[in-house]
């Protein structure tokens, strides 16, 4: 079985028992914010992309 920190590093972010560890909280936030980051740089990314194309036409 996976423990906690392992999961919560490939995205596992959801669940948390109750009462739950401090650090624990810590890592779901992390792994929240983390996840987020790379979400906001892949939609750049592909503004980008699109922009740069647009911009191949003109």
């Amino acid at each position: 079985m996976m423990g906690f920190r392992p999961g919560m590093t490939l995205g596992a972010d959801d669940y948390l028992t109750k009462p739950f560890v401090s650090e624990n909280r810590l890592l779901v936030i992390e792994s929240r914010l983390q996840r987020e980051v790379l979400r906001k740089a892949s939609l750049q990314a592909q503004l980008n992309k699109q922009l740069f194309r647009k911009g191949d036409r003109l």
